[in-house]
């Protein structure tokens, strides 16, 4: 799911709540996401990779079980990756059943928004490479708090800035003077792939950079953020394909 207001994009299975008298799914805030509850009925024997499961089966409608916030569409692995236990406590095959499940931040939306449409590509790879490239400066932001005065660190940590920053400055170079992104073509194609792959190596460098600085408690210091980070990145995959079919599109055109 990928709308114009939230920014989580997949082609997921959705499973339809399984509502009984006085029993819905529901979710709670806790720290970093969602705790999930419930019980969904699966529209498919086979178990997908990742599920979108919706507090209702409708859309959002007042005095549902959405929260505060109204999130109420929620990502999960696939239920061979969820089930755990002895088979016989198992739920019956096509029914899944979660109790407290954590559903980081990044991985909940609202269905209130406007679905995109295929028309809709070259906004969409924009969009997720400017929000890749906004991630990346976050984690380079802190990494530099947490390097200051560690000159082994602050260093490896620069760069990173640096590379993030001018990876910025020529995707904004491209796209400038484009009236919308509609006119994002060929010639822009080979950029944002490029945007997509600086923004993934810089992740990764920060994360490996960052621990150095895990707390006493394990948590490494930048995991929050990867972790919001992680569905934009999975949707910059688009990104990458996207530039490969206009690259093709105007070599069979040139020949």
């Amino acid at each position: 799911m990928f709308t114009r207001t939230w920014n989580w994009a997949a082609p997921l299975t959705t499973a339809r709540p399984a509502v009984e008298p006085g029993v819905r799914p529901a979710a709670r805030p806790v720290d970093g996401g969602f705790s999930l509850s419930g019980r969904w009925r699966l529209t498919s024997h086979r178990p997908p990779a990742w599920l979108a499961l919706p507090l209702t089966a409708a859309g959002p409608t007042p005095g549902s079980t959405a929260d505060e916030g109204g999130w109420d569409l929620f990502v999960v692995p696939g239920r061979a990756r969820l089930l755990s236990g002895p088979s016989e406590s198992r739920p019956p095959t096509g029914l899944l059943e979660l109790t407290d499940i954590y559903v980081p931040a990044g991985l909940a939306t609202r269905r209130s928004g406007v679905p995109l449409r295929a028309t809709d590509a070259n906004f969409l790879g924009v969009a997720v490479t400017a929000m890749a490239l906004g991630a990346t400066r976050r984690l380079t932001d802190v990494l530099a708090r947490l390097s200051d005065g560690n000159r082994s660190a602050a260093v490896p940590a620069a760069e990173l800035a640096a590379l993030t920053h001018d990876e910025q400055a020529a995707l904004r170079s491209t796209l400038y003077g484009l009236r919308d992104a509609s006119e994002v073509t060929a010639p822009a194609a080979g950029p944002l792939a490029r945007a997509v792959k600086v923004a993934r190596h810089v992740v990764a460098g920060a994360y490996e950079g960052a621990i150095a600085f895990v707390r006493h408690d394990g948590r490494h210091p930048l995991a929050y953020l990867v972790e919001a980070a992680t569905p934009i990145l999975q949707v910059t995959r688009f990104v990458e394909d996207f530039a490969i079919r206009r690259n093709h599109q105007r070599t069979e055109s040139s020949a």
